[in-house]
């Protein structure tokens, strides 16, 4: 994977410059200043400069290796460990569902739409399924019977508790090889990176 980044850098120089004027970032210049940065203040050239967007987007490519094989990756882990007695049959999207209902909650649709950002047709479509299959039941709230509540049977709280089960372990096995200080400084990253990213989505 390397080579490949490597041996698509130089074209990748455009492509950079569009991508920072579009996502209007600062963290790219900032990153070229200090890559030209030298203890005498002196000038950086224009070869010097040139030369530097290469290695940038060589390592700006790795880092969108490592998210989209991440991501990928959890992914399918995720969907492997859907198949055990309490979760065999479902998908990612009927799990989440599942967990945007809430333990013991008894929520109305629009609140677990919002903790899934889908619409309530959307959910809807989900509910059905699950309601279906016994994972959820649905009622109309005493108070107002213009709401209807979600909350998950017995089968739905013991899917629930499945995955939960499931991401502690994950959790627990890939930061097993990490220090204190490297799962501190990672989780300090990453709640930067998440940031940018719920900012935008």
């Amino acid at each position: 994977a390397h080579g490949r980044i490597v041996q698509h850098a130089r074209n990748a120089y455009d492509a950079i410059k569009y991508f920072e004027t579009l996502t209007k970032l600062s963290n790219a210049p900032q990153r070229c200043k200090r890559i030209h940065a030298t203890p005498t203040a002196m000038k950086v050239g224009p070869s010097m400069a040139s030369s530097a967007y290469p290695a940038m987007a060589a390592h700006n490519l790795e880092l969108d290796d490592l998210f989209s094989g991440t991501f990928q990756s959890v992914m399918r882990i995720e969907e492997r460990a859907l198949d055990n007695r309490y979760t065999q049959g479902l998908t990612i999207t009927d799990i989440h569902t599942i967990v945007a209902v809430g333990l013991y909650e008894r929520n109305p649709m629009n609140v677990c739409a919002a903790r899934l950002d889908v619409t309530l047709a959307t959910l809807t479509t989900a509910v059905n399924k699950l309601e279906k299959l016994g994972y959820v039941r649905r009622e109309r709230s005493q108070e107002d019977r213009r709401k209807v509540l979600l909350s998950l049977t017995t089968q739905g709280r013991k899917a629930y508790r499945a995955h939960l089960l499931f991401h502690k372990r994950m959790i627990s096995e890939a930061l097993n090889g990490l220090t204190n200080e490297e799962q501190r400084v990672l989780a300090h990253a990453l709640a930067k990176v998440k940031g940018f990213f719920d900012a935008r989505a």
